[in-house]
């Protein structure tokens, strides 16, 4: 309810619809997120630099249209509130935010799946082999060809939590894909708050088109470091 409200207020102040401010702390919140690294010297001169670039420009060209205290003020508290709700129980809030202010008829009539029944498509999908890849290469590999606001991700970290997993951002490598560039910054900030490693995709599954991608911080580090690399990444293993 912080997070409506903190939408809310911005709508109110800043004169614009609701739509345009989910839009907007999505984009902002996945810049920064996906820029965290930005200043560490041996990442600004990585492969990441032209990235982080049109990152930091996306992200000053929405502030341009607040006003300073509107968005000192509110956007770091709801980005805190967000993290601090994902932290105690990692569910798609941005997701049911969508839907609880129907903003999907502003976005193709966008539907996205409940919490409660992601978890339990997880449950029902995650096995023995799980625990098998990790005990092989240190990791297991995660493909969701459809991620929306990373719901189905989002139910297999509450799975994996609920059978005791800690410490998920070596566990997993993760790809989500969607077609929308809405769904994947609401997918990439939740993914990203977490500690996860995954890389989002803005791009279309069925034809296999590749538009852009988004590494969460956590990743970026495992790519430097080559932890993911050092063994291959078999899709066809992908769960």
């Amino acid at each position: 309810k912080s997070l409506i409200r903190g939408l809310e207020k911005i709508s109110g102040l800043s004169h614009f619809p609701m739509y345009r401010v989910f839009e907007d702390f999505c984009t902002v919140c996945s810049c920064s997120l996906h820029n965290a690294f930005m200043k560490v010297p041996v990442m600004a001169r990585s492969y990441y630099k032209e990235q982080y670039d049109k990152r930091e420009n996306e992200y000053l060209e929405v502030i341009k249209r607040y006003d300073k205290n509107v968005f000192g003020t509110y956007f770091p508290q709801m980005l805190a509130d967000l993290t601090r709700l994902l932290l105690e129980s990692p569910k798609d809030y941005l997701g049911t935010i969508f839907m609880e202010l129907n903003l999907g008829k502003h976005f193709n009539g966008q539907f996205f799946t409940p919490s409660h029944i992601c978890e339990f498509m997880a449950e029902i999908t995650i096995d023995d082999g799980f625990e098998k890849a990790i005990s092989e290469k240190g990791y297991c590999s995660v493909a969701e060809p459809a991620c929306g606001s990373g719901a189905m991700v989002l139910g297999i970290v509450q799975c994996l939590k609920n059978r005791g997993y800690k410490q998920l951002g070596g566990k997993l490598y993760i790809e989500a894909t969607d077609i929308d560039p809405l769904c994947v910054s609401m997918a990439f900030i939740q993914l990203s708050l977490l500690g996860l490693s995954v890389k989002v995709i803005h791009g279309n599954s069925l034809t296999q088109e590749v538009f852009e991608t988004w590494d969460s911080p956590n990743l970026q580090m495992a790519n430097m470091t080559g932890y993911f690399n050092k063994k291959s990444i078999n899709k066809s293993k992908m769960i």
